[in-house]
């Protein structure tokens, strides 16, 4: 126990800067009588001091006014000896100033920052809005920034608690206690805070002001909480501190809003659960291990936007945004869609065969067995392959920090090293890459290597996706790995780790590895959780194979205090690059050298296709690679080529790939037998599609068939079509010989569309058509074309009858055995009623058949004129050359090559301008002529 001073001697002690805070607090206590919300009052203590007569009532505020004072004598006293750190402007309530009882922020904080105090418990933001004081200290001092506290008063002091919060009502969500009174008052707040900012940036513009939300107070039957909820009738605890976390929610999700329409000049302290639950000292204010916790938080925003160790500013630098950049739009996948992700990642990872999920059970088990995989758990420690930290290393060295004048943020080598990729909010315009630097090498005492962009040789950007990529002068980075782009959407799923490499805030390089759990895949982004600080913009979100998975561009803080980061998916930029190529927009060589590197290996695209192409090929009739799409009616043919009972399980595995590249809704087939099928399908179940067969038995070991994907199509043999043409299949030549060994096989197939793809009001707009699928007898002989000829004559008028009684499209493809140059097919090239899409890529000398000899194009897709086609890369029809792209693909897999087609239905009738003499037109038919054909467009 101190002996017993006198007031006079309390005040000594309290003019002397030197004693501690601690000395002379036992000698005061708290006035519980007195003391209001955020505004602790205190008094001497009756027992220690002699108040020699006067009145206490008159001590209160001297302490506050006593306690700032100290505070800037220090200050002063710091700068007359030479400091050459961080200084501040503080202004603010009780968690910034609790007079000489608690160590509070500014207490913590003023050990390794000066920091020039203006604050007094119990101040209202309203005060500090009508006070001069905040810009003559700015002007007087020159400060890096301000430190600001308050709000707490204006929303729940003088009672101002009761009348914010409605009464107490069975079945009342937490959410929906605060009143329009409280939202006044907080709309009030903001807007002061608000008038506050702008007035002293436009005389400031440089100046970093910091201010804080507060931590989650705990009502504990106080008389600024506890007591006025029960009042209202509202006594279950956890539905108090329910209700206080809303209020605390809604003034810091406020405060960080006001924080980004003051972009890098106002930062938002997130202070939620920083203070644990055993470390407050009443209902709103932390002990000094809380207001700690809570200075410590401060510390991190002080170090990220006030760096002087910088050869430049880096408190101007562009951070990640926070939730307001969240990209709105993106939806979460399909739970069939989802399934399927978890099905091919989990064949990646753990590389067995899985078969198509049928249940969540089976995909949350799936799940648990990747989670397991990267998470191999040994006595508490996480275990990774030391490679990991080899190829973590090799990925870093192409990160570099992106440098504007007055901002910066994070970047990488991409694809080659002649691209960057980093935000579109870190460069939205050339304007603005045209002044930018990269700068590799920036770790701590490494060389680095600074590069400048040329947005005039590229140049790409999205401000939806939030990406840009642009050209620079990679002559330099000899040494430097480029990160490749990834097609495959099954780079990562729930529940996995994500690494990120990153200039936080525009510090040297530094990773936040493995312990950042994915928790939501969307169809454009991931969200991650970290306890790391948010990265920075532009930085690369790996998998833990090293696997470019995301582009990080935001984060922000949840209700329970852990933090959400959002990565735009690597999938969702290339489909956004591979529109522009295919659709001609930015059709640019630079473009295609990018998409060029993008290695052909993905598992499964159906998911996220845009357009239905891509590859290392811009030939217009010869494509590498093409998928499918639910939205349309993908169809193919392809005769595989003596698949029959006895092949390989290593062959069928082979065409089950090539199949499930394809991702068709309908392939026709040739040259199959049931057995090889069934093994076919099976295998196509365990790399997660869900394919069936109907089968067509004709003469012979090479029969026909309709291979279709039962998620999006339905296929019926249409005997009775085969029926009413009985005497046609067995038509001869003039020699006697059967014009059809192998009958056609007839389908009714139908593509339909998922419900939720459907535009509202047209729900039947499904994808209709006749499929007619021929194996035409082969060899050059006459007697052979001979066959062929009669065929196709037979097959034009199957088709005119089909058009007519079905009113429905056909489409014919298949093994016709025969090239376009000669007249043998002219009774199907010339029907008036039908179109041949491979004319043009006959006369680009296209090919088909890809054996050692005779190489040539004699696969062929004929549609009726009713077909709307979707255009392959400018064409109708793709000519899938898998034998450029697949080893060994003529030996191990087939001589011929897919042909894929994408057709709909017209959505709308034709319309028909009107013209000056609607009822008559004057045509001119050609001498010899045996029919017209009128196109309207």
């Amino acid at each position: 126990m101190p002996k017993k001073i006198t007031l006079t001697e309390l005040r000594q002690l309290v003019q002397d800067e030197n004693t501690p805070d601690e000395e002379i607090a036992q000698y005061l206590v708290e006035d519980s009588d007195s003391i209001g919300a955020f505004t602790p009052q205190i008094r001497i203590n009756p027992k220690l001091v002699d108040d020699e007569g006067l009145e206490a009532d008159v001590l209160m505020g001297w302490f506050n006014r006593a306690d700032r004072a100290r505070r800037q004598r220090r200050y002063k006293r710091k700068i007359r000896d030479g400091w050459s750190g961080l200084r501040f402007v503080s202004e603010g309530d009780s968690w910034f100033q609790y007079p000489f009882l608690l160590h509070d922020v500014i207490d913590h904080l003023s050990d390794e920052y000066a920091i020039f105090s203006l604050g007094a418990a119990g101040d209202l933001v309203s005060d500090m809005q009508h006070q001069d004081e905040i810009a003559a200290a700015v002007r007087a001092h020159n400060p890096h920034g301000l430190l600001i506290s308050g709000g707490g008063n204006d929303l729940l002091g003088e009672g101002r608690l009761a009348t914010a919060v409605h009464k107490f009502k069975e079945g009342r969500k937490a959410a929906d206690y605060p009143n329009a009174k409280f939202n006044e008052r907080l709309g009030e707040v903001i807007g002061i805070y608000r008038t506050i900012f702008t007035d002293l940036l436009q005389e400031f513009p440089h100046l970093k002001i910091i201010c804080h939300g507060y931590d989650y107070a705990i009502p504990n039957r106080g008389r600024w909480l506890g007591k006025p909820l029960e009042k209202l009738g509202i006594k279950q605890k956890r539905l108090q501190l329910q209700i206080i976390a809303v209020m605390i929610d809604r003034f810091n999700d406020a405060l960080t809003d006001l924080a980004g329409d003051f972009p890098n000049a106002v930062f938002n302290v997130n202070c939620r659960k920083a203070v644990g639950p055993k470390l407050w000292f009443d209902e709103l204010h932390p002990n000094r291990v809380g207001y700690g916790a809570v200075a410590e938080r401060f510390r991190s925003v002080v170090g990220a936007v006030v760096d002087r160790g910088e050869n430049f500013d880096v408190s101007q630098e562009r951070l990640s945004p926070g939730k307001e950049a969240k990209i709105e739009d993106a939806k979460d996948l399909d739970p069939w869609a989802f399934r399927e992700l978890v099905v091919h990642r989990g064949r990646e990872v753990l590389e067995q065969e899985i078969p198509t999920t049928s249940s969540e059970a089976e995909r949350k088990e799936v799940e648990a067995d990747i989670s397991r995989h990267f998470e191999k758990i040994s006595g508490g420690a996480d275990f990774l392959p030391a490679s990991f930290l080899l190829n973590g290393a090799d990925r870093a060295k192409a990160v570099c920090r992106v440098v504007l004048p007055g901002s910066v943020g994070s970047g990488f080598l991409v694809a080659t090293r002649d691209f960057i990729m980093t935000n579109n909010h870190v460069i939205a315009s050339p304007e603005d890459a045209e002044t930018a630097v990269a700068e590799f090498g920036f770790d701590n005492d490494s060389p680095q290597q600074q590069v400048r962009l040329d947005p005039s040789r590229f140049f790409v950007t999205d401000a939806a996706l939030d990406f840009t990529i642009v050209a620079c002068d990679g002559s330099e980075l000899q040494g430097i790995t480029p990160i490749p782009l990834l097609r495959s959407p099954t780079t990562v799923t729930r529940g996995e780790r994500v690494n990120i490499i990153q200039h936080p805030r525009g510090r040297p390089k530094e990773v936040a590895l493995h312990d950042n759990d994915v928790h939501r895949v969307k169809d454009k982004v991931l969200w991650y959780r970290t306890d790391t600080e948010p990265g920075s913009s532009g930085s690369p979100v790996f998998n833990n194979t090293w696997d470019l998975v995301a582009l990080h561009h935001a984060g922000w803080h949840e209700p329970d205090g852990t933090t959400t980061n959002e990565g735009i998916r690597i999938a969702s930029i290339v489909s956004n690059l591979t529109a522009r190529q295919v659709s001609g927009t930015e059709a640019m060589p630079e473009l295609f050298t990018m998409l060029e590197t993008i290695p052909d290996t993905s598992p499964h695209l159906g998911f996220f296709d845009i357009v239905g192409v891509t590859g290392s090929s811009i030939n217009e009739i010869e494509i590498p690679e093409y998928r499918g799409s639910a939205d349309y009616a993908d169809i193919g043919v392809w005769n595989i080529e003596h698949f029959n009972n006895s092949i390989t399980d290593a062959r069928v595995s082979k065409v089950a790939n090539v199949v499930g590249h394809l991702s068709l809704d309908v392939l026709g087939l040739v040259e199959v037998r049931r057995e090889a099928l069934e093994r076919l399908t099976t295998q196509l179940q365990l790399l997660g599609h869900d394919y069936a067969f109907k089968y067509h038995d004709v003469r012979g070991g090479q029969d026909l068939a309709v291979l279709y994907d039962r998620k999006t199509s339905d296929v019926v043999l249409a005997q009775d079509i085969l029926n009413r043409h009985r005497e046609a299949w067995e038509a001869k030549t003039s020699t006697g010989r059967t014009a059809f060994p192998r009958r056609p096989l007839i389908a009714r197939v139908s593509v339909i569309p998922r419900s939720e793809d459907k535009p509202e009001g047209l729900e039947d707009l499904d994808v209709k058509f006749i499929l007619v699928v021929v194996h035409l007898k082969a060899f050059g002989d006459p007697e052979s074309r001979a066959r062929r000829r009669l065929a196709s004559q037979i097959l034009a008028e199957v088709i005119e009858d089909i058009r007519a009684t079905e009113n429905v499209p056909v489409v014919l493809g298949g093994d016709m055995n025969e090239t376009l140059g000669t007249d043998v097919l002219d009774a199907l090239k010339k029907a008036p009623d039908m179109f041949t899409l491979t004319s043009d890529d006959h006369d680009d000398n296209a090919i088909s058949y890809v054996g050692a000899t005779h190489r040539s194009l004699i696969d062929h897709i004929i549609v009726s004129n009713d077909v709307k086609m979707g255009s392959i890369q400018g064409d109708d029809a793709a000519i899938v050359r898998l034998d450029k792209s697949v080893a060994n693909f003529t030996r191990d897999i087939s001589d011929h090559v897919p042909l894929v087609i994408r057709m709909v239905n017209r959505d709308a009738p034709v319309q028909i301008e009107p013209d000056a003499h609607p009822s008559l037109h004057t045509v001119d038919i050609p001498d010899g002529a045996t029919g017209v054909r009128f196109s309207y467009e």
